[in-house]
């Protein structure tokens, strides 16, 4: 992909999933799996993570695909004799599975899949909001503690190479953890000119950095 920093991920090679699901499909034949079940961070819908529907019909075999990044919620969907379903985004809602083997044919009769709602039916409790304020409110003025001064701005993302601050961010994660290979990705990651706080540096660090040790 694009946004990782190819100064620390030179070893990585990030390829199209047709292509490595072509090398590692031969393997897991060989270990004649009941059922095949794809887990992937893509949709099926159209655009750069949208490519599964391709994958399936280049797949045949798979007999479930769970999609996920696009946000998409989709209860169920058939590609072929291929089962896919992606529960969308923001913790929504919940996605179930069920599938029937019959064990004398040895085969799948059936798939289907369905969402769950999680909706907003779950009161507050009092009690536990009381029993949790001390530590929010000390977690509040930690995220307001003033850790240092931007005295100037940063160079801003261009075609193939990463911004300042996504340099500077990858560079301190590899320090701070000794990784050799740091991987990871935020979107217009911009660091505001003048008091820098906890809470500014925590907003412009990724929630789901990758970090590898070689």
């Amino acid at each position: 992909p694009g946004f990782h920093h190819r100064y620390l991920s030179a070893s990585i090679r990030v390829g199209p999933g047709v292509e490595a699901l072509s090398g590692l499909m031969a393997e897991i034949k060989q270990l004649e799996p009941d059922v095949i079940c794809l887990l992937a961070h893509q949709g099926a819908g159209a655009g750069l993570f949208g490519k599964l529907r391709d994958l399936i019909q280049r797949f045949p075999e798979i007999d479930v695909v769970i999609g996920g990044h696009t946000g998409q919620a989709v209860p169920e969907a058939f590609y072929g004799e291929t089962l896919f379903t992606q529960a969308g985004a923001g913790g929504l809602r919940v996605g179930r599975v069920d599938l029937v083997w019959d064990t004398v044919r040895r085969k799948l009769i059936k798939q289907e899949s369905r969402l769950q709602k999680i909706g907003t039916r779950f009161v507050a409790s009092a009690p536990l909001k009381k029993a949790l304020e001390p530590a929010l409110g000390e977690a509040r003025a930690h995220l307001g503690r003033p850790i240092g001064e931007l005295r100037g701005r940063f160079a801003r993302r261009v075609s193939g190479r990463n911004s300042g601050e996504e340099r500077l961010i990858g560079r301190a994660l590899a320090e701070m953890t000794q990784a050799e290979i740091v991987w990871w990705a935020k979107d217009r990651v911009r660091l505001q000119e003048g008091l820098l706080t906890e809470q500014g540096l925590a907003a412009a660090v990724p929630e789901d950095e990758v970090l590898v040790k070689v």
